[in-house]
């Protein structure tokens, strides 16, 4: 997810996702 994110290929809904995911 990281690698995805940095490479700017995360559509909204996986960020919205990883971003629940990360705050816990």
């Amino acid at each position: 997810n990281v690698l995805k994110i940095a490479q700017g290929k995360m559509d909204k809904n996986e960020i919205a996702i990883w971003l629940k995911s990360r705050s816990k």
